[in-house]
């Protein structure tokens, strides 16, 4: 049951405004593109570093600048589909599971307005009854053009749909700018740590690093003359965990925190203190599960191969993980800061033909940087306040996007109204 319309607002159908694209690509044009929640309308090769389409996409969608897709596909945040607008390019093509589609000569609906619109969770009601899960799963929904096209929302004036657009555009902007400085925070980093690692601070002598085998990083040449390159077994203890028998109820629901695959999101932190699944100590007993000490670095080692974090208090880990105890003369959030940067090495060394993994041969072989300590100490501490400086701007923009989500909510419905 439709809800009373704001005062000057009617309620309308989108077929009203837009009518279906079905134009087939004979342009040749072979940028692919996908929808995604945060990013919109990309190339696919852009979006996944790899194009994932048909090799001949001749009977793809031809969708150009400011046309629409919906994808009749759930993803996170889009239970029923997302729809985007075409921005950041001229044109590109589309696989004909979405729906595609533009504005009529005459619609009565602005462009900017209808974006803020489609992209918000304010269709969700209309789409709901109308939505079907389809057979083929993978969260495909049965949503005709048809049914799309008969989905009916509240239309305001044309003078206040320009200001609504203004609104949330601006908020829009703010988000896009500070996930710029993110991105530029990230380079600074990764190319400072880079240098870290190469000169060190306050070097003026150099070597080449001799007998660096397992865990070469081989953009290195040469390093400051006091630092080794060693095994780190010989600064650090080698440990890996287990998982108790799932089908002992008596292993679970405890009180050790275990950390496995299921936190992968709480490791981008430096510390991990509390997991999403929790051991027994008569778990520990009867597996080869041991409790690791509070300071142990943790490396995923298995399907999120590279992720890493600190264990924040004492906790054992699942086989997925290899762990390391560091002694005196390694500094635990040094190696922090050098495993994640050694992304690169740990694709290298992965295997597997289902999910990648890094053998324990490897780690039992792993030979890593080892500064003098107390350069160690100011390494983690120069990373440390980069890594402070994105988290309060991922703040920000997850504030932004709080912000931004009750104006959708309040100005599209007219619950508050704005003077234009």
């Amino acid at each position: 049951m439709q809800s009373e319309a704001p005062a000057g607002w009617q309620w309308t159908r989108i077929g009203s405004h837009f009518k279906r694209i079905t134009r087939k690509n004979t342009a040749g044009i072979e940028r692919v593109l996908t929808a995604s929640g945060e990013h919109g309308l990309i190339d696919q090769e852009e979006y996944f570093n790899k194009r994932v389409a048909a090799k001949n996409v001749d009977g793809y969608f031809h969708l150009k600048r400011g046309e629409f897709a919906y994808n009749r596909s759930s993803m996170n945040g889009y239970p029923f589909g997302a729809t985007k607008r075409l921005d950041r390019y001229d044109d590109g093509v589309l696989s004909t599971l979405y729906l595609c589609f533009g504005l009529r000569p005459k619609a009565a609906i602005l462009s900017d307005y209808a974006a803020q619109l489609f992209d918000s969770r304010v269709l969700d009601a209309e789409l709901l009854p109308i939505v079907r899960v389809g057979a083929r799963a993978h969260g495909l929904l049965n949503v005709t053009p048809s049914d799309f096209m008969e989905v009916q929302f509240l239309l305001p004036p044309l003078a206040e749909q320009k200001k609504i657009a203004a609104i949330l555009s601006s908020v829009d902007e703010a988000i896009q700018a500070t996930e710029a400085v993110i991105e530029q925070t990230r380079r600074v980093k990764d190319g400072l740590l880079q240098d870290l690692l190469t000169r060190g601070i306050g070097h003026t002598r150099f070597k080449h690093p001799q007998k660096w085998v397992i865990g070469r990083l081989p953009e290195i040449e040469e390093i400051p003359e006091s630092w080794r390159v060693v095994p780190i077994r010989t600064v650090a203890q080698l440990e890996t965990g287990h998982t108790p028998s799932r089908g002992n109820d008596e292993y679970w629901n405890g009180d050790v925190q275990w950390l496995s695959l299921h936190d992968t999101k709480r490791m981008a932190t430096h510390y991990v203190s509390e997991t999403a699944l929790t051991i027994t100590a008569e778990g520990i007993a009867n597996s080869s599960a041991r409790l690791l000490p509070e300071g142990t670095v943790a490396l995923s080692r298995t399907a999120t191969v590279g992720k890493c974090v600190i264990l924040g208090t004492e906790m054992a880990t699942s086989q997925d993980f290899a762990c390391y105890i560091c002694g005196d003369r390694l500094h635990n959030k040094y190696l922090l800061h050098l495993f994640r940067y050694m992304q690169h090495v740990w694709t290298a060394l992965g295997g597997g033909s289902t999910h990648q993994t890094v053998y324990m041969p490897a780690f039992k072989k792993l030979q890593i940087l080892l500064p003098p300590k107390a350069e160690q100490i100011r390494i983690a501490e120069i990373m440390d306040a980069h890594d402070a400086e994105t988290s309060t701007l991922l703040s920000q923009v997850k504030q932004l996007r709080q912000i931004k989500a009750g104006l959708l909510q309040d100005l599209l419905t007219g619950v508050v109204r704005v003077s234009p």
